[in-house]
C-alpha cells in the first residue's frame, strides 16, 4: 500500500486520499466497535476514537511520520496471511498444522515400521506382567 501521502501536505488531495484509505484500512482491519486507535500526536495511540474523531485530528496535526507499518490497526496480520495464502497457490501445497509437521519430521523414520513397535512393546509388557507374576508367586511360596 502507498504511504507515501503521509509526508505530503495535509491541505492535499494526496493527503486526503491517503488519509481515507487509511482509515478504510484501519476500522477493516484493526477496529473494536466502531473505534481504532487514534495515530494523532495528541492521542498518541492511547485513546480510541471514532472515524469522524480520527479523520478530524489527522486533518488538523500531523500523522506520525515513522508510522509505516500499521501494526496498530491489523497490517501485520493482513500481510501475513495474504503473502501466507500466496504462497500456498502459487506452490499447490495446503497449509498443515505445525505440531504435525514438527511430529512427522521427528518420527518419520518409524511410521514404516510402527506395527512392529506396537507388537515389540506388548511382547515387553507381556515379559514383564509374566515375570511379576512369577516373581509374586516364588515369593509367596518361600
Amino acid at each position: 500500500m502507498d504511504k507515501s501521502w503521509i509526508s505530503k501536505p495535509r491541505n492535499s488531495i494526496d493527503y486526503s486520499i491517503g488519509l481515507n484509505k487509511f482509515l478504510d484500512f484501519a476500522f477493516k482491519n484493526g477496529a473494536v466497535g466502531d473505534t481504532i486507535q487514534c495515530p494523532c500526536p495528541k492521542c498518541g495511540f492511547m485513546k480510541w476514537q471514532t472515524r469522524d474523531i480520527v479523520e478530524d485530528h489527522l486533518l488538523y496535526k500531523p500523522f506520525p511520520q515513522n508510522y509505516v507499518i500499521w501494526d496498530l490497526h491489523g497490517e501485520k496480520e493482513a500481510l501475513e496471511s495474504s503473502q501466507m495464502e500466496d504462497v500456498f497457490q502459487d506452490s499447490g501445497v495446503q497449509p498443515q498444522n505445525p505440531m504435525e509437521m514438527m511430529m512427522s519430521d521427528t518420527f518419520e523414520q518409524y511410521r514404516q515400521t510402527s506395527w512392529l513397535l506396537h507388537i515389540s512393546g506388548l511382547v515387553l509388557l507381556l515379559w514383564f506382567w509374566l515375570h511379576g507374576v512369577v516373581a509374586k508367586r516364588c515369593f509367596k511360596c518361600s
